[in-house]
């Protein structure tokens, strides 16, 4: 290309640039063929910061530097563990890996995630950087302290204070054993637990010296992986204390004497752990950029944002197809185009969108060639120039096929969606690179109705489609003399402007407004009464998110604006529902996010844990791997493997089958990081990929054969658990077992066939331990169910409300598998109106659960028969309230329980938010919730008349504080949304819980409302109809008594 075709141009406002004198392109600088080698860098320099910069630069066009043990992992990566899983054709169990033989851990990888990160240079990056921010902290990844952790689990809960002083300060009746003696206690909340190991040790006689911590005792929970061995903590701050109080049951605890090197481990994991509260009290986890030599400030370069495509290879097409076309957009969040960069408001919704959509011309097909080419010159130019662009823009690309269709006689072409994919236009560094790209395409067919529109899925990755095998796009950016680098600073402390007394009306207007939840659409004057009077609402926390929600991500000044408020906006201690809703698809900015996750950072872990599952969905709205909430999650994790940690690898391992990338990442960090708890999760997986394998199989034979089949591979699993070996099950660490009753496992007669596992309790003193398996379903829906009624169980005991839920555990594993906790010693109404009323015309009876519970009284129980009823009046109102609110469907009596203890609970929310069973077109479930007449008896079968009158109030008081915390359960649900559960898919889906909470009416109102509600459903039969005709059918053979 010859220089003297280019001439230099210079523009007020644009400044210097090249243009062609041919083709009449322009260029901010002169293509490299232009250049020749005179202009090109000294390649000698010696620069040690360029070197540096060079060695680290993370868009993958140097060579990868990796420590030796990273290159260990990379050279193995593709090796799938055989260990893992059975070898069908000799059927031989194989050794399972030590850590001896494999230092980095992860040579098993690639049979619980995507081991193909180790390919990818970015990947590695990420991973590599994950490490090094984690190693910052030695103590945090100590590991004899990650042993302590795991050899001796502790569940705490942080303490919730109530107007009742009495009730939190409450008795607790203990049983504490000791070689084969026991004895009763009884403790209150307050007390340590160091003073009833006082009490324990001197009743037993044992001569030793006690002194907190130091000392060679622990309290172990009976039956369960759980401990009691931070004896400076109270009573009640242990989970299982608390909930043994509530459940009216005696705690039972077994006293442990531990060797001298258990006893070190035990003090050491204390120790540490106290520490943990202040060491990591104040922390950063944004990542700093790293400055880069010769950047330009972005906020100068006012040149066009434009993108050139130049050729695509390897696209899967339609052979019928005659053309494609390559759709071009900028984006500002994942459901906001960049419509205006002048507008300080948000768009509104219900308008068109008036949004850049810029195309290529279409090019033909050619079947001969893989790769389609466009010549010319032609840019595709946005109006916005690069110093109008906020950090959070997108770079979205939609290949589309033109599919010739005859209709009517007329000939007409179709568009189809073929291949997509959206980039951030700022590398991880916060800086813009100009100059050729290649971008690999990920496949429409995930959900082509909503990429016909140019509608991206929530949680569509930002990352590139690592297999590159539905097309790899080559465009380019226009380069500069170096990169840009963000148009950004914030100060640390900002000064804000006094705030000014404001109208009454705009007064009133703000407080109407912290009321509001994120289905709420805010006016154009709402938007312009929160920006005139924005430093007035910074003393108003509820208002954080809604004015977050006003304005327009894609102008410069409204962010710019919202980063200094944030950090002068006053918070409290509900401030952490608004952040966990900022890490969702509002707020794209990476500074308004980083600052959310450092709020969260001052949740207790139990607290936290409730949350883990929409945290882990909202890391698909992250522009990287290594962002502010995966170093959050990753540090939380390892700081607990035991509350949050576990439940962590298994969430993100669920996650692995839809978008591979990021959650693999994360994965293949806390793996490396955390040894100790990788070998028990290893062998978790070993043996959910065997339960998996057998699953399969089972279903392929013969209903005759299948317990045969199933009892057979267990019986070779089985074998391959080594003798005295103590494994975990996935549900929770608590769970320990040490080998499978295979004669007391079975397939359950459900659709998907599940299989019912017993497993040996590793604790000579406790009972065997169940579980569910259930391959076929996506359980992320229970999850999230289950989820809901542990906040609610919550939030009404906070309020003085103890209503006493019983959620079970359940954890989603894999791609539409999981496994459900078995509660032991509880029946389904199926069997209780067989057992305790008819064989047949139980359902019809009002006499069969009084009769349950008063059987239970009179046996072998801890419980009496009043408080089994009161457990039942609690639990009943609390499920008819709940399952009111989230539309729970399909309540048949196979699907509610009760527990010999009196506690009513439901099983399987494969049906919610209204959508409830239709056969023959006939609605089954007519009642707004299942409350029959024998449930009702046993509210009323006493003398104390006024029982029913009690489940009523609880039922009135519980919906009335649902609907104050209305705002909770809408975003935890629309957090969820990118996880695309059956019956959630788009946000509509969650108005139903709007509808069901009757907002517009008050307290009073909405409690008749509710007692109208019960008299429906205790007059509605065709509840009774659909028992009778469940139990007709099934032959109340689903569940064994």
């Amino acid at each position: 290309m010859n220089n003297d075709l280019w001439e230099m141009m210079e523009d007020e406002q644009v400044g210097v640039y090249f243009r062609n004198q041919m083709t009449m392109e322009t260029r901010w600088t002169l293509p490299i063929e232009a250049l020749g080698k005179c202009l090109l860098p000294d390649l000698n320099r010696t620069d040690e910061n360029n070197e540096d910069d060079e060695k680290n630069d993370e868009n993958g066009d140097t060579e990868l530097f990796l420590e030796k043990e990273e290159e260990e992992i990379i050279t193995r990566w593709s090796m799938r563990a055989s260990s893992l899983v059975y070898d069908d054709e000799n059927r031989s169990s194989c050794p399972r890996s030590s850590a001896g033989h494999d230092q980095s851990g992860l040579n098993q990888f690639d049979s619980i995630a995507d081991g193909g990160v180790f390919e990818q240079q970015e990947c590695v990056h990420a991973i590599q950087s994950l490490r090094t921010w984690i190693q910052q902290f030695p103590s945090l990844v100590d590991l004899s302290i990650l042993y302590g952790k795991l050899q001796f689990p502790m569940y705490t809960r942080s303490v919730h204070y109530t107007t009742d002083h009495d009730y939190h300060d409450y008795h607790v009746t203990i049983s504490v054993h000791y070689n084969g003696d026991s004895y009763i206690v009884d403790s209150r909340k307050s007390d340590t637990v160091f003073t009833l190991l006082l009490k324990s040790v001197q009743h037993f006689s044992i001569n030793k010296t006690m002194e907190p911590i130091y000392h060679p005792f622990a309290l172990e929970v009976v039956g369960r992986n759980d401990y009691l061995v931070d004896d400076t903590l109270t009573l009640g701050e242990y989970s299982y204390i608390h909930t043994s109080f509530r459940d009216k049951m005696i705690a039972k605890l077994c006293l442990l004497e531990l060797s001298e090197d258990d006893a070190k481990v035990k003090v050491d994991s204390i120790l540490s752990g106290q520490k943990d509260k202040t060491l990591y009290k104040a922390i950063s986890f944004n990542r700093a950029n790293r400055s880069k030599l010769n950047t330009i400030k972005r906020s100068s370069v006012q040149w066009p944002f434009r993108v050139k495509i130049h050729s695509l290879a390897q696209l899967k097409h339609d052979s019928r197809m005659s053309q494609v076309v390559v759709s071009v957009c900028l984006w500002t969040g994942p459901v906001t185009r960049l419509v205006s960069t002048h507008c300080i408001f948000s768009p509104p919704s219900n308008e068109p969108s008036t949004h850049e959509n810029l195309e290529t011309k279409p090019l033909n097909i050619n079947m001969e060639s893989n790769i389609l080419s466009w010549e010319g010159h032609n840019w595709l130019a946005f109006t916005p120039s690069y110093n109008e662009l906020p950090s959070s823009t997108r770079l979205a690309f939609i290949v589309y096929g033109m599919l010739p269709e005859n209709k009517n006689q007329k000939l007409i072409v179709k568009r189809i969606a073929l291949a997509a994919a959206w980039i951030p236009i700022e590398d991880v560094n916060g800086c813009i690179s100009g100059g050729h790209r290649l971008v690999s395409l990920w496949p429409c067919s995930m959900t082509p109705q909503d990429f016909n529109s140019g509608v991206f899925p929530l949680g569509f990755p930002t990352t590139m489609n690592p297999r590159k095998n539905h097309g790899i796009l080559s465009f380019e950016l226009d380069e500069f003399d170096a990169p840009l680098q963000s148009n950004y600073s914030i100060p640390l402390s900002p000064t804000m402007p006094t705030c000014k007394s404001i109208a009454n009306s705009d007064f009133l207007t703000l407080r109407s407004l912290e009321h509001v939840n994120m289905l709420y659409e805010l006016s154009h004057t709402e938007k312009l009464i929160l920006w005139q009077n924005r430093y007035y609402c910074c003393q108003i926390p509820r208002l954080l998110l809604v004015f977050l929600r006003s304005i327009n991500w894609g102008c410069v000044k409204a962010v710019e604006e919202a980063r200094k408020l944030i950090l002068t906006w006053k918070c409290d201690g509900d401030t952490y529902l608004d952040c966990i809703q900022l890490l969702g698809h509002e707020v794209p900015d990476p500074v308004v996010r980083t600052w959310a996750v450092e709020q969260l950072h001052k949740l207790p872990d139990d607290t936290l844990q409730e949350f883990l599952l929409q945290l882990v969905q909202v890391l698909k709205y992250e522009f990287f791997a290594d962002s502010a909430l995966s170093r959050f999650l990753l540090f939380r994790s390892i700081l607990n493997p035991v509350q949050l940690g576990q439940q962590f690898f298994w969430l993100l391992k669920t996650e692995v089958d839809d978008w591979l990338h990021a959650s693999s990442v994360i994965l293949a960090a806390y793996l490396s990081l955390n040894p100790p708890h990788r070998n028990l999760l290893f062998e978790q997986c070993r043996i959910v990929d065997q339960l998996e394998l057998i699953a399969q199989r089972v279903k392929q034979v013969s209903k005759r054969e299948r317990l045969f089949c199933l009892h057979q591979e267990l019986n070779m699993l089985d074998g391959t658990i080594t003798q005295n070996m103590v494994f975990h099950l996935c549900l929770s660490l608590r769970f320990a077992c040490k080998s499978i009753q295979v004669e007391n496992c079975k397939v359950m007669s459900s659709a998907k066939k599940p299989l019912w596992i017993t497993f040996e309790n590793a604790d000579p003193l406790g009972e065997p331990i169940s579980a569910i398996f259930k391959h076929g379903d996506d359980l992320r829906q229970d999850l999230l169910t289950l989820q809901q009624l542990r906040l609610m169980d919550k939030l009404w005991e906070s309020n003085g409300l103890d209503i006493r839920l019983k959620p079970y555990q359940c954890q989603s594993i894999g791609y539409h598998l999981g496994m459900i906790e078995v509660i032991p010693k509880s029946k389904t109404t199926a069997h209780i109106h067989r057992d305790h009323g008819h064989i047949y015309f139980g359902a019809w009876m009002t006499t069969p659960i009084e009769s349950f519970l008063k059987n239970q009284a009179t046996g072998d129980n801890s419980i009496s028969f009043s408080d089994a009823v009161d457990n039942f009046i609690r639990t009943c109102a609390g499920y008819c309230v709940a399952t009111y609110v989230l539309g729970i469907g399909d309540r048949h009596s196979d699907n509610i329980m009760v527990t010999n203890s009196g506690h009513l609970f439901h099983i399987d929310f494969g049906h919610f938010l209204g959508n409830f069973k239709v056969k023959f077109g006939v609605k089954r479930e007519r009642a707004p919730f299942v409350l029959t007449p024998e449930m009702a008896f046993v509210m009323r079968s006493s003398n104390t008349e006024t029982r029913f009158e009690v489940f009523e109030q609880l039922c009135c008081e519980a919906y009335n504080l649902l609907r104050h915390q209305n705002a909770l359960w809408i975003t935890l649900f629309a957090l969820m949304v990118p996880a695309q559960v059956p019956e959630m898919t788009s946000f509509s889906d969650i108005t139903y819980i709007q509808q069901q909470l009757s907002l517009e009416l008050s307290d009073k109102e909405a409690a008749a409302k509710f007692e109208n509600e019960i008299k429906n459903a205790l007059a509605c039969t065709s509840r009774r109809v659909d028992n009778w005709m469940h139990n007709m059918k099934h032959g109340i053979n689903i569940f064994t008594s």
